[in-house]
């Protein structure tokens, strides 16, 4: 199935009415589900620097990665492991690196809170390489600072309604793709519209 049939079949799941209510009371604050902190993530993706990669990664200086829609300051021009990996399919790089920042940076929700949901996704699943990654874009501003913030100490008192929605929304539908209740999806829908709450579940279904 491609990724493409896998992310409109959870859109499909979530947005239907949800079986009966799963963790209606849950929280960024919850303990029912298992957050790693950042500081354990981080000393895991340092240890894996020096891996060896498990197929061939094409030359920083191939034309595959020319004119590409990176994530990454111009100056800056690196280019990330995941598509020098992807270039055994020449033909995907370029719509990979369109999905990525279409993700990203396309839509109605700001950039910065889909980073800070990549990031709390990754603390959910315990992924090292997505929280070094999403770590590394938040600074970029001052709002992606404000969200990076909060996910660092685990006080959340200051952040925006909307904002710790959007983090609970992330842990609720990784956890559980049905695990949005009608109270849940109620509350959601007093801070997003509908597109955005499509674009809320599309973020979680792509990280």
């Amino acid at each position: 199935m491609t990724s493409s049939r896998i992310m409109a079949l959870a859109l499909i799941v979530t947005l239907a009415p949800p079986v009966p209510a799963v963790l209606a009371t849950s929280s960024v604050e919850s303990e029912a589900i298992r957050i790693t902190a950042l500081s354990t993530l981080d000393k895991q993706a340092r240890s894996r620097v020096g891996a060896k990669p498990r197929v061939p990664l094409a030359a920083e200086a191939s034309d595959l990665f020319k004119n590409l829609e990176s994530l990454e300051a111009p100056e800056s021009d690196p280019t990330p492991n995941y598509l020098r990996a992807v270039a055994v399919r020449p033909d995907a790089v370029k719509p990979m690196a369109h999905l990525v920042r279409t993700v990203l940076y396309s839509g109605q929700l700001e950039p910065e809170v889909k980073m800070s949901m990549g990031l709390r996704i990754a603390q959910v699943l315990e992924s090292p390489y997505v929280a070094a990654h999403m770590q590394r874009l938040l600074p970029a501003s001052k709002r992606g600072q404000a969200l990076l913030d909060p996910l660092k100490s685990a006080k959340f008192d200051a952040m925006r309604p909307a904002d710790r929605l959007a983090l609970n929304y992330a842990e609720w539908l990784t956890e559980d793709v049905h695990g949005v209740s009608d109270e849940n999806f109620r509350t959601i829908r007093e801070y997003f519209n509908d597109a955005q709450i499509v674009e809320l579940t599309t973020t979680v279904c792509f990280f």
